[in-house]
């Protein structure tokens, strides 16, 4: 049996050359420069190296912070 689908979900930006010259543009401006040699292991010694430990969980407990907070007011 066939369906028709009426909620079809259609990308909104249509022209992804416009939107790669923008981000270049962003990207020079701010002075980002891609890694190509960057790995999860270099990215977890750098966060170490700063004093971010993994298992403290920060990242995770402030979006469910953000997410609730108001809640119950």
């Amino acid at each position: 049996m066939a369906t028709k689908t009426t909620d079809v979900k259609r990308p909104r930006l249509v022209d992804k050359k416009w939107l790669r010259e923008k981000l270049a543009e962003q990207d020079a401006r701010t002075g980002f420069e891609l890694d190509r040699a960057a790995t999860p292991q270099k990215a977890r010694a750098m966060m170490l190296r700063d004093g971010v430990h993994p298992e403290d969980n920060a990242l995770s407990r402030e979006v469910i912070r953000l997410r609730y907070e108001g809640e119950g007011d």
